[in-house]
């Protein structure tokens, strides 16, 4: 060696230094999903990956600048139902950043860190094709709808092509109410047209029906109560009497009558306030003295705070109930 000399270096392009392989974890900051939205029939993540992840605590060295590239997608992989921590991936991950080149990391980036949430769907209640009331009833007194809701109800935001596999379970346990002036309920029974009414009960079947939500009430002005008829006789133990004057009008208002059994509603066992209204048009069928004459009263009208829920079915009424006795 003492016969031979060499530099104090010695270099050669045989050395290699290997990427340094890294993972990262897919996070909910503060317990909170990022990767959430309402059920829409897709698998789609609908979020940017952003800066949603974490490195190993070990894997970055010193202060080198790496992240990952956000130009992916995510997927849900298991299935597109309603759910917590439901496994998401993103693909197509590659690393940018000033050091990027010296990191390797999977292609793939999965975490059970997705929630898909139950659309919220609403309802409107429906008239038949022709305008008419579906939910229509004549007065009783109640404030029940009479009809059951049936399939008589409209389902709007259903993801396109579900529309026939999510229904209202319209059972026992769905009543209907007419919910007039909700404050008192005073006008709820009384009869009317576009009443307010109120299905209670409310809940959706159907296949995939879980990935949904509704109001556990459905209200609309769809409501209808009809008049109730009324049909007035003459009282025949009442007579109408006067002496011979040569008219034939009677000399007495309308007295005594009836309505139809069971015609009138009872409340509580208390008969609803309606009455016919005072009348002086009582004619006899002519002039002359006699017994059992016919007598008729016109132009008959209703009265009482409850008149309004009843329709009369004449407008007259005749009985042999006169008497004009010789002068």
């Amino acid at each position: 060696a003492a016969n031979y000399s060499i530099g104090t270096t010695l270099s050669g392009k045989v050395g290699q230094i290997t990427k340094k392989p890294i993972t990262a974890t897919l996070n909910n900051p503060n317990g909170t999903y990022v990767f959430t939205k309402d059920y829409d029939g897709k698998d789609t993540v609908t979020q940017a990956l952003g800066t949603n992840y974490a490195f190993g605590s070990e894997d970055i060295v010193g202060k080198d600048e790496v992240s990952i590239d956000t130009n992916n997608s995510g997927v849900y992989t298991a299935d597109k139902n309603v759910g917590n921590d439901k496994n998401i991936s993103f693909s197509g991950i590659t690393l940018t950043g000033a050091d990027a080149a010296n990191y390797s990391i999977g292609t793939t980036l999965s975490g059970k860190v997705g929630q898909i949430t139950p659309r919220l769907i609403t309802a409107t209640l429906n008239k038949n094709a022709d305008g008419s009331f579906i939910f229509s009833k004549t007065y009783d007194g109640n404030t029940t709808v009479a009809q059951a809701l049936d399939s008589n109800y409209t389902l709007s935001n259903v993801v396109q092509g579900e529309e026939q596999n999510i229904k209202i379970n319209h059972g026992e346990d769905v009543t209907g109410v007419y919910n007039d002036d909700a404050a008192t309920g005073a006008a709820a029974k009384n009869a009317g047209q576009n009443k307010s009414i109120t299905f209670t009960g409310i809940a959706l079947t159907g296949t995939g029906s879980s990935n949904y939500t509704i109001a556990d009430s459905l209200s609309g002005d769809m409501g209808e109560i009809k008049q109730r008829a009324l049909t007035p006789t003459l009282d025949t133990s009442y007579i109408y009497t006067k002496t011979y004057d040569g008219k034939t009008n009677v000399t007495e208002p309308l007295k005594s009558y009836n309505f139809g059994e069971g015609q009138v509603v009872l409340i509580n066992n208390v008969a609803d306030k309606v009455v016919l209204a005072a009348n002086n048009n009582g004619v006899y069928d002519n002039e002359n003295a006699g017994n059992n004459k016919t007598v008729t009263f016109n132009q008959l009208n209703l009265a009482g705070t409850d008149a309004g829920n009843y329709y009369l079915t004449t407008t007259s009424i005749s009985a042999a109930v006169g008497k004009i006795n010789q002068k």
